[in-house]
């Protein structure tokens, strides 16, 4: 199956997820903040990651910015338990940043298996590489598949995050090597 990294501050929503998640046939990481995510990120493959946003040291919506640099294809189901807003809730962000599915808390731990199996079972997911360790190629390089396009308009969703006024804001859009009209992924980039 595969290898997931699940981020949580919380000892019973990390504890709760890997039984569920091992029970489904995939090898579990952890961590407690998303500096250990991160960190855990750079050192071991993975094929998915599952973060909380409100989280000490780093928090969520940091973690998906920085993976959508190190891997744009790496697939992120984002969990939640606050700070839902009028305009737009976390989750509503997280989606902007990268995160391909979200889950409010408390959520059916069935539903969040169910999105991890169709996340590593979609086409754009086998054909891309697992999370290389820092300065190693990944067993498949991305980089040919991989054009960046620059947006003004991706300044008012970055910023409303805290990205700064002027700064360099892409949109990395992967496409399998070999397809040409293949799906598209698409993230933001500080």
């Amino acid at each position: 199956m595969g290898m997931i990294l699940v981020i949580d501050d919380e000892d019973m929503m990390r504890a709760t997820l890997r039984e569920a998640l091992e029970a489904a046939g995939h090898e579990v990481l952890e961590a407690s903040d998303g500096e250990t995510g991160m960190h855990i990120c750079q050192k071991q493959p993975v094929d998915l990651v599952i973060t909380d946003i409100l989280m000490p040291k780093k928090e969520g919506l940091e973690c998906i910015l920085e993976i959508r640099r190190l891997n744009p294809a790496l697939p992120v189901i984002v969990i939640s338990g606050g700070m839902r807003f009028d305009a737009m809730d976390v989750l509503d962000l997280a989606k902007r940043f990268g995160a391909r599915r979200t889950f409010w808390k408390p959520f059916e731990l069935a539903s969040v298996v169910r999105a991890v199996q169709e996340e590593l079972e979609t086409p754009l997911h086998r054909v891309t590489a697992r999370l290389a360790p820092a300065g190693k190629p990944g067993p498949l390089d991305p980089c040919p598949r991989v054009h960046l396009v620059h947006s003004d308009g991706l300044r008012a969703v970055s910023g409303s995050a805290g990205g700064a006024p002027g700064g360099s804001h892409s949109c990395c859009i992967s496409r399998p090597a070999g397809r040409s009209s293949p799906s598209f992924e698409c993230a933001l980039f500080r």
